[in-house]
């Protein structure tokens, strides 16, 4: 980022999109495997 500008560069947009989006899938994919482990062995 350009120092002293509020405004992030396309490449910034792109970098923290992508994190934030691996990030939801990893916790995403928990939850689901959490989900089904807890109703098909918890009956």
């Amino acid at each position: 980022m350009i120092s002293g500008s509020g405004k992030l560069s396309i490449t910034e947009k792109i970098g923290y999109s992508l994190g934030d989006l691996a990030a939801n899938l990893v916790f995403q994919t928990l939850v689901t495997y959490l989900a089904f482990f807890i109703q098909i062995y918890m009956d």
